[in-house]
């Protein structure tokens, strides 16, 4: 489930080329709704051009730099799901959902 639910918001960020935590309020409710816990977010994007390996290995450096993401990221999980999608822009867009 919180893989498609990444899925889904990685695919939105590629098709408006924009990465963020869009509508994550209605988000945030309806997925913590469906696993019983709270769910938290990371959202990140790669440089133009780069290929998956290289933009996976971005986003994760990205996501290492804010103390928060990072904690969301290396903590311990009970449940996860990650995606990463490519826009027309040629930037990857990640999303890492979590439920502890």
């Amino acid at each position: 489930m919180l893989a498609a639910e990444a899925e889904s918001h990685s695919g939105h960020q590629a098709n408006i080329g924009l990465q963020g935590h869009h509508q994550w309020e209605s988000r945030f409710h309806r997925i913590s709704g469906q696993i019983g816990s709270t769910a938290t977010e990371v959202c990140a994007e790669s440089w133009p051009g780069q290929g998956l390996f290289a933009a996976a290995l971005e986003c994760v450096h990205s996501w290492r730099q804010s103390s928060g993401h990072w904690s969301a990221v290396s903590g311990r999980q009970r449940l996860f799901g990650y995606d990463m999608k490519l826009g027309r822009n040629g930037i990857w867009y990640a999303t890492g959902i979590f439920g502890r």
